[in-house]
């Protein structure tokens, strides 16, 4: 209302008659009322009023973590100028704050409304490649030789990581399998290395699940955990998975598989 210089008496007019059932259609498990919606959706409106980035910028933070987003998240190169345009005009909404750190935070409620609503106007999928190729490519500027002295901003990314391994869309399933095993790698860097054990455990769960238990992929997963054990202290278990491993490469792929290769070095190694 402090944006729009609406009255009171105006802004329950509004959201009376926004037509919520038309823009996000209803299902009986939902756990939020329909005016909490309705209000989230017209503050949303008016944010797209002053600027139509703000829609799409309001779905990638809905994506991302409740805890913070940072900026190079979320700010296209190149287009700065737009990013701070429709990042205000979310704030003026109300729609999201920022951390004294200068994260982006949306609340979970709010965030929930609206990738339930960009999934009903179809556009969520889309959306949800964009930033899961974003996070991607700002988690690979970091260079590995310096994650230790990054481990503040790359434990923030990791968040992303996380978050949208529960908002993403299932389509996106092998896309995060590849960013979660690019994730397992930083935390090797900056010796998180049981935190990088269990990331490794899971991801090769996923992966198997996704692309089969014996694609390159997932094989490639396998080793990682196992080099991981290594590096953790865990030396029996580390040998124990690098044998099944390389049984499991040799039989897929075949003895002379650069895979299979690997493998073999990094048990001597």
């Amino acid at each position: 209302m402090t944006a729009t210089g609406q009255s009171y008496e105006s802004y329950l007019a509004d959201l009376s008659a926004y037509p919520i059932g038309e823009v996000l259609p209803r299902a009986k498990w939902d756990s939020y009322p329909s005016s909490v919606a309705a209000a989230v959706l017209l503050s949303l409106d008016q944010a797209v009023a002053r600027t139509a980035q703000a829609r799409d910028l309001a779905e990638r933070i809905a994506l991302l973590s409740p805890t913070g987003v940072p900026v190079a998240v979320l700010a296209a190169p190149g287009d700065e100028a737009g990013f701070r345009d429709a990042s205000a005009a979310l704030a003026e909404a109300a729609l999201v704050t920022y951390t004294s750190g200068g994260l982006v935070v949306m609340h979970r409620l709010t965030a929930r409304v609206i990738r339930d609503h960009a999934a009903a106007e179809g556009t969520l999928q889309d959306t949800a490649s964009g930033v899961v190729a974003r996070v991607d490519e700002v988690l690979g500027a970091h260079n590995f030789g310096l994650a230790w002295r990054d481990r503040e901003d790359i434990a923030v990314l990791h968040r992303q990581v996380e978050a949208l391994g529960e908002t993403a869309p299932d389509g996106l399933r092998p896309a995060l399998c590849r960013l979660r095993v690019r994730r397992q790698s930083y935390l090797v860097a900056v010796h998180d290395l049981e935190q990088a054990v269990r990331t490794g455990l899971s991801s090769a769960a996923e992966c198997a699940e996704v692309f089969g238990a014996d694609h390159p992929e997932t094989l490639a997963t396998r080793n990682n955990l196992a080099f991981c054990l290594r590096a953790a202290g865990r030396e029996q278990e580390a040998r124990v998975m690098f044998a099944a491993l390389l049984a499991d490469c040799e039989r897929a792929l075949g003895p002379g598989h650069p895979m299979s290769a690997k493998v073999r070095d990094d048990i001597e190694g």
